[in-house]
């Protein structure tokens, strides 16, 4: 390994220690949500490098976390609308902290845009369809699973295939339908097979909020 790739996995295994250390409720996610993304761009067939890339993305998605309050991260319950319009400058307060990291450009697009939905109702720029990267619509995907199989302080984590009911049910409105129906076949062939590749975990989905509601934590 060169030493810029050496310095640069360095930077996200640090990052990701952070991450983890500040939020209660989310310790491991940034982990789970790595695998869950190598998982889904090896199913892709992209190249080892992409996959990679993919795995250091999934560890430092939610770096920006960093810039929001812990009273916020850490509250035991629903978040208000403007606690959860904080939340959401967490993609580009990410994007601007790894951007000056050379070795982590090919990071940034997934750390801006994995909060983005298909349908273009997500953040922070609105984007829709394939306007939006592919990697962040892998993250995307994977996120989501990992929220669905994930206690939260406000809910209990889904079954395995009330969750992919529930994932199917985002299909073409929050994920990329051709993506989510790869990914629920694959997750379901490998929990089927004895020593399959992707990593175990519990379930749960965040809903959009509506005006005038409060709104659960997110991812």
């Amino acid at each position: 390994m060169i030493a810029l790739e050496r310095t640069a996995l360095e930077t996200v295994t640090a990052f990701t220690r952070v991450i983890d250390a500040r939020d209660n409720y989310t310790g491991g996610h940034s982990a789970r949500v790595s695998r869950f993304a190598r998982f889904l761009g090896a199913e892709l067939g992209l190249d080892p490098e992409q996959v990679q890339m993919l795995e250091w993305a999934g560890l430092l998605h939610d770096v920006g976390k960093l810039g929001v309050p812990e009273r916020i991260l850490n509250k035991p319950g629903r978040l208000t609308r403007e606690e959860f319009e904080q939340v959401k400058h967490h993609p580009r307060l990410g994007f601007e902290m790894v951007r000056p990291v050379t070795g982590l450009a090919p990071l940034l697009d997934a750390v801006l845009h994995h909060h983005e939905n298909y349908d273009g109702s997500g953040y922070p720029d609105g984007l829709a369809g394939e306007g939006i990267p592919l990697s962040a619509r892998i993250m995307r995907i994977a996120d989501l699973y990992d929220a669905l199989t994930t206690d939260r302080p406000y809910r209990k984590a889904m079954a395995f295939e009330q969750a992919l009911a529930e994932m199917r049910g985002e299909s073409g409105q929050a994920t990329d339908p051709t993506l989510t129906a790869l990914f629920v076949d694959a997750i379901q062939r490998d929990r089927a097979t004895p020593g399959g590749t992707a990593p175990r975990a519990r379930i749960h989905l965040q809903r959009r909020s509506t005006a005038g509601t409060a709104v659960a934590p997110t991812e």
